[in-house]
C-alpha cells in the first residue's frame, strides 16, 4: 500500500523537473556525467525516487571540479517513509554524496570503524559504522544494501537501506564537528587514508552552512541532546519505580510470611494447650 508521503514525493519531483527546465540535464553535459545512463540503471534496479531526482538535480549537485564521486542511494521504501519532512530537501541529497570513489573494499575492509567520510554538504560528514571483522558496511548506522549498483570510473552507486540522518554524528561522534578530526587525501592514484579517515574534497564548492542542514531536519544539538537527557530521565525513572514495586513486593512477601509463622506457632501452641489439660 503506498505511504501518506508518496503524493507530496511526486510533487517535488514536478518541482525539481520544472525548476530544470532552466538548465536541462544533458548526456555528458557535466564533466562527463552520464546522466540518462545513470537514471536509466536505477530504475531497473528498482531505485525509481532517486532515479528521477538525480536525472534532474545531479548536474547542480555535484561541482563540476569534481572528477568522481559516490552516491548512496535509499530505496523507494526509504523515500515514502521520510521522517521529518514529505520530501527531501536538497542539502540531504548533498548529504548522500561523497566527493570520491570509494568501493566495497574500502568500505567493508580497509577503512576502520569510526572513519570519518566526508560529503558534499560542508561541515557535515558521514561516520563508517561498520563493526569489526563484518562482511557488510553501514555508515550513519544505515546499512549498505546493495553494492556497486552502477560504476562508469567517476561515478559509484551504492543503494542504502534508508536515509543519513546528520543527527547520528552530532550526538555519537561531536569529536567530527567543524571539521574535527583526522584528514585524509584523494589524488589522481586513488585514495590515501591517514589515520583511517576519509578528507574532505572540494569544500568550497559547498553552499550549505552547518545551520541549514541542522534546520532541514528539524534538529539542532541542543534540542536533540534535551530529548536524550529526557529520555533517559525516562528510562531511570522507570528503572527506579519498578525496583520500589519490587521492593514493596518482597517487603509484602515478607509480612506474610512472618504472619503465617505466627499463625503456625499460635496453633501449635493452643493445640498444645488443650492437649495437657486433664481429662475430667
Amino acid at each position: 500500500m503506498a505511504s501518506n508521503h508518496s503524493l507530496p514525493v511526486l510533487l517535488f519531483l514536478v518541482f525539481v523537473s520544472t525548476v530544470a527546465v532552466a538548465t536541462p540535464a544533458q548526456e555528458n553535459g557535466h564533466h562527463g556525467l552520464k546522466i540518462n545512463e545513470i537514471a536509466e540503471v536505477l530504475v531497473n534496479r528498482g531505485y525509481t525516487f532517486m532515479s528521477m531526482i538525480l536525472q534532474e538535480t545531479l548536474t547542480s549537485l555535484v561541482p563540476s571540479e569534481n572528477t568522481s564521486v559516490t552516491i548512496f542511494c535509499p530505496t523507494d521504501e526509504a523515500f515514502a517513509n521520510l521522517k521529518y519532512y514529505t520530501q527531501p530537501p536538497l542539502s540531504l541529497l548533498q548529504y548522500h554524496i561523497v566527493p570520491m570513489m570509494l568501493d566495497r573494499e574500502s568500505l567493508v575492509s580497509t577503512l576502520p570503524s569510526e572513519s570519518k567520510v566526508d560529503t558534499l554538504l560542508k561541515g557535515h560528514p558521514l561516520v563508517l559504522t561498520t563493526t569489526h571483522n563484518s562482511q557488510s558496511a553501514s555508515l550513519n548506522e544505515v546499512e549498505i544494501t546493495d553494492w556497486e549498483i552502477y560504476d562508469d570510473g567517476e561515478v559509484l552507486i551504492h543503494g542504502v537501506k534508508d536515509f543519513f540522518d546528520p543527527a547520528v554524528q552530532i550526538l555519537l561522534y561531536p569529536k567530527y564537528d567543524n571539521d574535527g578530526g583526522v584528514q585524509a587525501k584523494n589524488d589522481t592514484n586513488g585514495t590515501k587514508f591517514d589515520g583511517g579517515v576519509i578528507a574532505k574534497k572540494n569544500d568550497t564548492n559547498n553552499t550549505s552552512s552547518n545551520s541549514t542542514i541542522i534546520n532541514d531536519h528539524h534538529v539542532t544539538r541542543k534540542a536533540t541532546e534535551a530529548q536524550v537527557s529526557g529520555a533517559k530521565i525516562i528510562k531511570i525513572s522507570a528503572l527506579v519505580a519498578v525496583l520500589i514495586l519490587l521492593a514493596s513486593v518482597i517487603a509484602a512477601a515478607f509480612v506474610i510470611f512472618f504472619a503465617v509463622s505466627a499463625a503456625k506457632s499460635l496453633a501449635i501452641e493452643t493445640k498444645d494447650t488443650f492437649t495437657t489439660l486433664p481429662k475430667v
